[in-house]
């Protein structure tokens, strides 16, 4: 079986302002957290071969997501904080887990006003983490490595 909770909120603060002079209309964020287990465990320690009985779900994991955004006269906004939990990637001959990871990717666009034009920027894994794979109970031994690098997009949209 596989148990799990998700929670999750979303709050716009359109017409909440507990500020006095502060409108903070066009701000929102975005929250949730995933929690999940399954009780099919993967023993590293037993000898691993297609014969050896054991089941294990691959990609089990939990995750957190942390949004804040805006978006109000044309401009928009948002930063996301990722993060996943390390999970058992393959199994069979071999087996493996991916480690651990977070990110923020970051997006802006403006449209302009009677144009039809919008300009924009998105930003992805601006941390630069990496990921990485490694072979059973032996985060020393990697058998994957991914160096982060975050990668930048700019544009221009036009709509008729």
């Amino acid at each position: 079986t596989v148990d799990g909770i998700e929670l999750a909120i979303q709050h716009d603060f359109a017409d909440y302002n507990p500020i006095p002079y502060v409108d903070l209309t066009g701000f929102g964020i975005i929250a949730n957290m995933t929690l999940v287990d399954s009780d099919a465990s993967y023993n590293n320690a037993l000898a691993n071969s297609e014969n050896d009985g054991q089941f294990a779900i691959i990609g089990i994991s939990d995750s957190h997501n942390l949004i804040a955004y805006y978006d109000r006269f044309g401009l928009s906004a948002r930063v996301a904080y990722n993060w996943r939990d390390r999970f058992l990637n393959f199994q069979g001959a071999s087996s493996g887990y991916t480690e651990e990871y977070e990110q923020v990717d970051a997006n802006i666009s403006y449209s302009i006003p009677g144009t039809g034009v919008t300009v924009f920027y998105d930003g992805i894994n601006l941390t630069e983490e990496g990921r990485e794979t490694f072979e059973r109970n032996n985060p020393s031994y990697k058998t994957w490595v991914s160096q982060g690098a975050a990668k930048h997009y700019l544009g221009v949209r036009y709509n008729y």
